[in-house]
């Protein structure tokens, strides 16, 4: 293979599934942290814009406006009203639109604004109205310049409220009422694990025995940290053959209930009217928080496998929506044993990791970091050893690098083969995927030159060979760094 193409295709294969850009505005997954998805740190400089409050006399009214310095443009922006005292709390209020300029729903209707096209600009400026008032705010955002070069936590001086008799307190998590009971006359569960317990999710399941044959199950979600929400039954804590149950907006901004069968690890489907098993009490958007409430009989059967409340693990997901159809969960978690819902009790999260994962990981540790370490080694330093002693005529050294070889590639076929079993196929969806066969690709070319090199040196072919040499060890530290970062049910 030629070697630009060669390394024309590496980049591609490496950088394609991450690239990721906005420029018709910040995603909702942003609404928290307000960090692009750029995949590069932001800028520790002082940044070239600032942010410019005016307001009129009663502070039902404010103007806010992202200026740049002289010579200076952005691109993009997010922009919130946060707490002075509680800087993580977005504010509840309005933000007005214009032609540079999109109002999102980040918490509650139009409580964040962003940029509607990526065309450079050097000021935008917006109507902000408190829908209710605190004491003490200020307005926080994030400026984009390029794809490379952001900055973030850019705030407005503090401006003080007077807090309305009649008005609500948005510091309060909007969820804390609803856990009054876990534990005592309610199960609950939640993402992150042990979350409950502090009070800190952002997605809450809470399940009521109703006595008879049913069960009750509220979930609460935090709308700025997802798109759509789901709780699912499981036989066994995989996310394979579960029966799930969806709590989301639809396009018209209405919360709606769906059910859905995952019929692998990574495949979900939605199920036929005549299939479903939940029936829908309630659903509500109010504060920030998508509220579905939904009974479900003891005993239920979805496609063949049947589901009991009295020994059923539970899964709880959320992730992106783009253009209805849904992305890939952004964070999930599984009961650590299944649940008896006719009895409370406290659910926690199970963090193991697979065992057919943990046999891969070993097996891949094996391969690389024994075996082919030292079949190199005795390729390159002991070819002068045993110089008269042959098995089968074959050197020592080689027969020895030959039968290291041909373990490691039985190991690693073995090892191929658990991993796919456990993911339900052959899937190119992660950056571990593309760097495998990255690695097998460094491997084929640093084989081709070293052939070419038998016929004699040559400094550029030793130069070509040193650095896909380099290359490969990097590109294979890489995958074991994500595969021991990554979790999965």
């Amino acid at each position: 293979m030629n070697l630009k193409i060669f390394l024309a295709l590496l980049v591609f294969i490496l950088f394609v599934n991450i690239a990721n850009s906005f420029p018709f505005g910040a995603p909702l997954s942003t609404c928290q942290t307000l960090f692009p998805g750029h995949q590069v740190q932001n800028q520790k400089t002082d940044a070239p814009f600032r942010i410019f409050v005016e307001t009129n006399h009663e502070n039902t009214e404010f103007n806010v406006s992202i200026v740049a310095s002289e010579k200076e443009d952005f691109k993009g922006f997010i922009l919130q009203a946060r707490s002075s005292s509680n800087p993580n709390l977005l504010i509840n209020g309005e933000f007005s639109e214009n032609n540079l300029t999109k109002a999102i729903n980040c918490q509650s209707e139009k409580d964040t604004l962003t940029h509607k096209t990526a065309e450079p600009k050097n000021l935008i400026s917006a109507l902000w109205k408190p829908l209710s008032s605190v004491e003490n705010i200020h307005f926080n955002a994030t400026v984009v310049k390029s794809k490379q070069v952001f900055w973030t936590n850019l705030t407005s001086a503090n401006i003080i409220l007077k807090q309305s008799s009649e008005s609500k307190n948005y510091l309060q998590d909007p969820l804390e009422a609803e856990y009054n009971g876990c534990g005592s006359s309610k199960n609950c569960f939640g993402l992150d694990d042990n979350c409950v317990l502090s009070k800190s999710c952002n997605l809450l399941l809470a399940a009521t025995f109703d006595g008879n044959d049913s069960v009750t199950f509220e979930l609460f979600a935090k709308s700025s940290v997802a798109q759509w929400f789901a709780m699912g039954l499981s036989l066994n804590g995989r996310m394979g053959f579960a029966s799930v149950t969806e709590c989301d907006r639809n396009t018209e901004n209405q919360v709606v209930v769906k059910e859905s069968w995952n019929t692998d690890e990574y495949s979900n489907t939605y199920v036929n009217e005549e299939e479903r098993v939940v029936h829908i009490v309630k659903t509500q958007f109010a504060e920030g928080v998508l509220k579905c409430i939904w009974r479900r009989n003891l005993s239920t059967t979805v496609r063949g496998f049947h589901f009991n409340l009295f020994n059923s693990y539970v899964l709880l997901s959320y992730g992106q929506l783009e253009n209805g159809i849904k992305h890939i969960h952004t964070k999930k978690i599984a009961s650590s044993k299944p649940i008896n819902f006719t009895q409370v009790s406290q659910i926690n999260g199970d963090k193991s990791i697979p065992v057919l994962i943990k046999i891969h990981g070993c097996l891949m540790i094996m391969v690389w970091l024994v075996l082919v370490s030292n079949a190199i080694v005795l390729a390159r330093y002991s070819r002068d050893l045993w110089e008269e002693k042959a098995i089968f005529g074959k050197p020592i050294w080689f027969s020895f690098h030959r039968a290291l070889m041909l373990t490691s590639i039985t190991i690693a076929i073995i090892s191929m083969v658990l991993i796919v079993t456990h993911v339900g196929g052959l899937r190119m969806d992660s950056i571990h995927a593309y760097l495998v066969f990255t690695d097998v690709s460094l491997l084929e070319e640093s084989n081709n030159a070293r052939k070419k090199l038998r016929n004699g040196k040559n400094f550029k072919l030793l130069l070509i060979g040193f650095y896909i040499i380099v290359a490969s060890l990097l590109s294979i530290s890489m995958v074991f760094v994500i595969a021991l970062s990554h979790r999965t049910w």
